[in-house]
């Protein structure tokens, strides 16, 4: 993320991150530094992986969708 000031207003600019960069930023996010926090990174990254893998993050079970009338 980088903000800056632009005729008077303020612009923000957001990058998406992927592979080690990524894994690099959420280590910084956690407050730690140094291999155990970019291997807590790694960990928190993949169980991500596996929870949208499974599709839980996006239907509840129990609950039946219906369209429009």
């Amino acid at each position: 993320m980088d903000k800056e000031i632009v005729a008077g207003r303020t612009v923000t600019r957001v990058a998406s991150l992927e592979g080690p960069a990524r894994v690099e930023e959420l280590a910084k996010m956690l407050g730690a530094s140094g291999e155990a926090a970019y291997r807590s990174a790694e960990e928190i990254l993949e169980q991500i992986k596996t929870y949208k893998e499974q599709d839980v993050g996006s239907r509840r079970q129990g609950v039946e969708e219906v369209g429009p009338s």
